[in-house]
């Protein structure tokens, strides 16, 4: 059988073992029972496929480290032996202690042996206990090719890990002084709440590894940068609210970042906007308050906000490399974003006219006048406004909601306008009195829009005039309607 790989494989194992471990956590007990090493000629059978576990790995915690290996072998003994060389090798290669070409007599000693302790203790959990470290299961499975596999996966105090990287790193001349001092700071920095603070220390880390040439260090203090700002929690305060086109927001997209329910004030963020995006600091509340610039049209405008990368790479003295640049695109990327309206202001927005005029009977009568009155005073105040080509009497066919369906589905319509005033107005009463006529008439208008099909404003108008010919009572009294819902969208309009 084949040994872990690495400065000194050794150590084959009891040819036959079987474990028993008890993981206790608050509320939780979990065993752990399975067989580590088995002779090739007896024991269990190996699964058909593999283990659940294998297939949902958890994820780093603040507190805990985790880490797995698989291999495949002839048998389960040697799948399990490189098994082990596997999660050895991931964990070694998670300390960040520095190229095993370039190491004393005395650090490949202490890697070496600290391999050994591993190995010990996942074969013997139950006798062996490496300061922090759990071993979370172990378990064998064929493939349909009749190879064997072998899985492993344990965990590890994050601090405990982190100490025994130290010893090392010492030992292999991958930590200096001065590296070591900022990875302390840093740790208590975490441990205070001040995670920003703590990011930015891990940046000068990285800074002074990468002088020194420690390219262990530098990757892994880019990665603990990585890690503190991942912890910040994002959310959206206001967004603007009634935004036009060709018009600056009345009041800006407001963002606040938190750690642990803490404000994450004098932190720098990157807020990206259509065209463009701008770096901005955190107030005490950790808020970012951005303004957008106006638009020229209409939509639904994206807003974004992330960490920035430059405070960090301040510390990357010279040309950037790739782990810088995975840097800014790992801490860059947005974590949240606000999205507003923008419209086009009432009087921009294409308007059509379509209203209906009837007689006492409800008859329709061959008359423009409301539509007139209407048009003519909302052109004069910059409406973009027209009377549609398109018989009024078609209002009676199927009601308003079946009209507004039907100019959405025409494309001459639809293309020209996007909303329309439209409704009835009816004679309700005309009267003679010597030489002189007296007209009421009444009606609703609506101001809808076509696509949603959706009433923006509505009222209901009533109107009475007199004059010596009947014919011009009727139209005045219907014009007045028109002007009269005219000055209602005036007022209203933006």
């Amino acid at each position: 059988m084949g040994g872990p790989s690495g400065d000194d494989p050794g150590g084959n194992g009891d040819t036959q073992h079987h474990y028993l471990v008890e993981l206790m956590k608050p509320g939780i007990v979990l065993t752990v029972s399975a067989v580590l090493l088995l002779s090739c000629a007896g024991g269990p059978r190996p699964g058909e496929s593999p283990p659940a576990w294998l297939s949902a790995p958890p994820e780093a915690s603040d507190s805990e480290l985790f880490f797995r290996g698989t291999a495949g072998g002839g048998t389960i003994a040697s799948a399990r032996e490189a098994a082990i060389a596997a999660v050895i090798d991931s964990v070694i290669g998670e300390m960040n202690i520095g190229d095993p070409a370039l190491r004393s007599e005395p650090a490949r000693t202490a890697v070496n042996q600290f391999r050994k302790e591993m190995e010990t203790a996942i074969r013997t959990p139950e006798l062996t206990v490496l300061d922090g470290m759990t071993v979370l299961a172990g378990d064998a499975w064929k493939t349909a090719d009749d190879e064997v596999f072998y899985g492993i996966s344990i965990s590890w105090d994050r601090q405990a890990f982190a100490l025994r990287a130290d010893e090392l790193a010492e030992l292999t001349g991958a930590g200096t002084l001065e590296y070591r001092d900022f990875e302390k700071r840093g740790g208590e920095a975490e441990i205070d709440g001040n995670i920003y603070e703590a990011a930015l220390i891990w940046a000068a880390a990285a800074g002074v590894a990468r002088n020194n040439g420690n390219t262990p260090g530098y990757r892994r203090a880019l990665d603990e940068v990585e890690r503190m700002l991942s912890g910040l929690e994002y959310a959206l305060v206001s967004v603007p609210p009634e935004v036009y086109a060709n018009t600056p927001p009345s009041v800006p997209v407001v963002f606040q970042a938190v750690f642990k329910g803490r404000p994450v004030g004098s932190a720098e963020f990157v807020v990206g906007y259509p065209g463009g995006k701008v770096r901005l600091v955190s107030d005490s509340d950790g808020r970012v308050a951005f303004l957008p610039p106006p638009l020229s049209s209409e939509g639904s405008p994206r807003v974004t906000m992330a960490p920035s990368a430059d405070p960090f790479l301040e510390y990357l003295h010279g040309e950037r490399d790739s782990y810088a640049d995975a840097l800014i695109l790992s801490l860059e990327t947005p974590r949240i974003d606000a999205v507003y309206e923008v419209r086009q202001r009432v009087r921009r927005v294409p308007t059509g006219i379509l209203i209906l005029e009837t007689d006492l009977a409800g008859n329709p009568l061959n008359s423009t006048a409301a539509s007139g009155g209407l048009a003519d005073d909302l052109i004069a105040d910059g409406f973009n406004v027209s009377v549609m080509e398109l018989d009024p009497r078609k209002i009676m066919e199927g009601g308003e909601g079946s009209l507004l369906r039907e100019l959405k589905a025409d494309s001459r319509f639809s293309r020209r306008y996007r909303r329309v005033i439209h409704g009835t107005v009816s004679l309700e009463s005309f009267e003679r009195d010597g030489g002189s006529y007296t007209v009421r008439v009444s009606g609703t208008l609506r101001l809808s829009d076509i696509e949603g099909e959706t009433v923006v404003h509505q009222s209901v108008i009533t109107k009475t005039s007199r004059a010596g010919d009947g014919q011009q009572a009727m139209s005045a009294a219907f014009r007045q309607i028109g002007r009269s819902f005219a000055a209602e969208l005036i007022d209203l309009a933006p």
